[in-house]
């Protein structure tokens, strides 16, 4: 009976970076154009998206940061909700 190793999985790299981190900001950077497009399209500024979403004005800046990646899907939820618009996640293969 043949036993089976465990396999340990090695982070993928390009360039240094890992796939994950990449993958993670490119999505984010698609974010960010996609709300600046919104803001743009409904004569929202920084200042009153922050209003109407009930936070800070770094808080939006971070949102529309597309090398910021750190964002949560409640404050994306948010965001999508004060501008009219829905959002839709789905994991592919």
């Amino acid at each position: 009976m043949r036993r089976s190793l465990p396999v340990r999985l090695l982070p993928l790299t390009v360039f240094g970076v890992s796939l994950i981190a990449a993958t993670a900001l490119a999505i984010k950077r698609v974010l960010a154009w996609e709300f600046e497009q919104a803001m743009k399209q409904a004569n929202v500024s920084q200042a009153e998206m922050a209003r109407r979403m009930k936070t800070s004005r770094a808080a939006i800046r971070r949102l529309l940061d597309a090398n910021d990646p750190s964002i949560t899907l409640a404050t994306i939820s948010k965001a999508a909700t004060v501008l009219g618009k829905s959002i839709r996640l789905k994991l592919a293969a």
